[in-house]
């Protein structure tokens, strides 16, 4: 096999990581060698069989899968992808809260499958986790250990700026899955900030960046507020992750923090847009193979998306509106958009969010006292005007502003929902005829065109309406069709 590099993905004192071509057959595949100027030539030829050998024992969509040692046994050839995520970042920015939901989702679908044998990753980071060509995250580049043998764990690379205290120095605790999810953590943190990872730290230039992780006492201060822009759910799932002390991480195995990013709904289905390597002149994109689904396309949205308001039954406060911008986190922690007051509130309990669909919607997080809609535990629901969301012992009514539909009537800019019944929804609304006036809108249903009873039924009174001028009861304008 002839290979040309096309571009690097990594290069190390110790490993040569390229994307090549091979000119007889014009695959791609992605190489990993020794480097020519290391100093631990035989070690790292023993490490590079291992690591062969190691992959070659899966079969997952999320884990690398090798070709094979070349003649000489000095490099590995793998199946094909794109780009390390530390490439993408630096390319094409950082990446969206549902980009990095997606990433952490795959990444940890790919762990849980090694940590079911035992085994641990031992290296995760920007520079391990690859993009695949369909942009999927294919998690590859390992240290590799078994959880509790006695084999000697490798040393981790200088390069690295972050990596699980207790693999530094296995004074600090048993080694575990959780490892692999501390460096899982820090993973998220820099796809969400690119360049301003660092800045977290405040470290001088040349510091030891693993001595800072294996000391207990070095940790990071108000790294929330540089995530000002990114839902608290996420925070949250993050803050889980990145805790020294093993005991305060908040998800022992790779498969607990999947069930809970999947719960969250944090997650997006789509692949990560395609990279394009500067100064690489080679086409853009390999051939798709007939079976390959075609792009996927995002629902269109129906209209601006309504903000959420909330009102207490119990009247404690005013009406609580909310942004569709950002989901909001219910529960007694103080990280919550919605502290209910009462009993049977968990301390993350719910969240609410506003989708692409301009729909509201709550999704349970696990509570112990659960969510309901008009009296019925739903673990996911659709929210609309006039609901009654409860969470534990805690109820609220559902209003919405700036409706979804206002698109849908001409002339009239609907505000928000009043009344829903049998002959339509009431609307608050602004009439551009008449300046933007704040007007309420009548709305039949739709069945009613076809219904001329129903129609005959209100239209004799409309002139007898418009004639009224006192305040009670209010004008009429016009009527129509």
């Amino acid at each position: 096999m002839n290979l040309r590099k096309r571009y690097d993905i990594r290069r190390g004192s110790d490993w040569h990581v390229w994307r090549g071509q091979d000119d007889a057959t014009q695959q791609l595949y992605l190489i990993r060698q020794v480097a020519d100027n290391s100093p631990y030539q035989q070690q790292l030829l023993r490490r590079l069989e291992q690591e062969c050998a190691f992959f070659s024992a899966f079969d997952h969509p999320h884990l690398i899968r090798p070709h094979g040692l070349d003649s000489e046994r000095k490099r590995v050839v793998y199946h094909d992808v794109q780009c390390s995520l530390s490439q993408y970042i630096r390319a094409q920015g950082p990446l969206t809260p549902a980009q990095v939901g997606q990433v952490l989702l795959q990444a940890s679908d790919a762990l849980a499958t090694m940590h079911a044998r035992k085994v641990g990753h031992g290296c995760v980071n920007t520079h391990t986790l690859l993009v695949g060509t369909q942009g999927e995250i294919v998690c590859g580049d390992f240290l590799g250990y078994d959880f509790g043998a006695a084999l000697h764990i490798p040393l981790p690379e200088p390069e690295l700026t972050y990596q699980a205290p207790e693999v530094i120095d296995t004074g600090l605790g048993k080694i575990g899955p959780s490892a692999d999810l501390y460096c899982l953590g820090y993973t998220a943190l820099e796809l969400l900030l690119g360049e301003r990872f660092e800045n977290l730290f405040d470290l001088p230039e040349g510091v030891n960046w693993l001595a800072w992780h294996a000391d207990p006492r070095k940790k990071l201060e108000d790294w929330q507020a540089a995530l000002g822009h990114i839902p608290a759910g996420l925070v949250d799932l993050i803050a889980g992750l990145i805790a020294k002390p093993i005991a305060e991480r908040t998800f022992g195995t790779a498969g607990e923090f999947a069930d809970a990013l999947k719960r969250s709904r944090l997650s997006q289905s789509h692949s990560l847009p395609f990279y394009q390597h500067r100064g690489d002149n080679a086409p853009a994109r390999p051939a798709a193979p007939r079976f390959a689904p075609g792009p996927v396309r995002r629902k269109k949205s129906h209209g601006r998306k309504p903000h959420l308001l909330l009102t207490p039954l119990d009247r404690s406060f005013g009406v609580r509106r909310f942004k569709p911008g950002r989901p909001v986190l219910v529960g007694r922690s103080d990280m919550c958009g919605l502290v209910p007051a009462g009993p049977g509130v968990s301390a993350k309990h719910a969240m609410l969010t506003c989708h692409d669909d301009c729909v509201w919607r709550v999704y349970d997080l696990g509570s112990t006292s659960g969510t309901f809609v008009n009296g019925a535990p739903r673990p996911q629901a659709r929210l609309r005007p006039g609901h009654v969301v409860s969470f534990g012992g805690v109820g609220y009514r559902i209003g919405l502003a700036g409706s979804a539909r206002a698109a849908g009537v001409r002339q009239f800019h609907l505000r928000e929902m009043i009344h829903e019944g049998s002959h339509g929804r009431l609307y608050r609304a602004d009439w551009a005829s008449l300046d933007g006036r704040a007007v309420a809108l009548r709305l039949f249903p739709r069945q009613f065109a076809n219904d001329q009873t129903e129609l005959l039924r209100g239209r004799p009174r409309i002139p007898e309406a418009y004639r009224l001028r006192p305040p009670h009861p209010r004008r009429l304008y016009r009527a129509g069709v």
